[in-house]
């Protein structure tokens, strides 16, 4: 996700289909396909918000409402994502005039 290979919704989408096509089914043993998820989530959050201060690509939350961020416990703020070519050069021209 970090590095805009898929959007967090795929990366989600990925694990439930390793936890559901490639974990052994043992009696008293399973694993939680919504406990993995928020594994992702947990690791998405700790290398975005956490020492390495990674930021997010555009297009990492495709598909997921603000509602479905708040659920899952996403705490992204704009400092926390990748700026594009267009906000770089506004932001440019704002302090440039100031």
């Amino acid at each position: 996700v970090t590095r805009g290979e898929r959007t967090l919704v795929e990366a989600m989408g990925e694990m439930k289909a390793w936890v559901e096509g490639y974990t052994e089914k043992v009696a008293g043993d399973g694993v939680d396909i919504g406990k993995a998820q928020t594994k992702v989530v947990d690791f998405l959050m700790r290398d975005v918000t956490g020492e390495k201060r990674r930021a997010l690509p555009e297009g990492w939350d495709d598909g997921l409402t603000a509602e479905e961020k708040e659920k899952l416990g996403l705490v992204i703020t704009e400092e926390n994502e990748a700026w594009g070519a267009e906000r770089i050069v506004d932001h440019l021209v704002v302090e440039f005039e100031r």
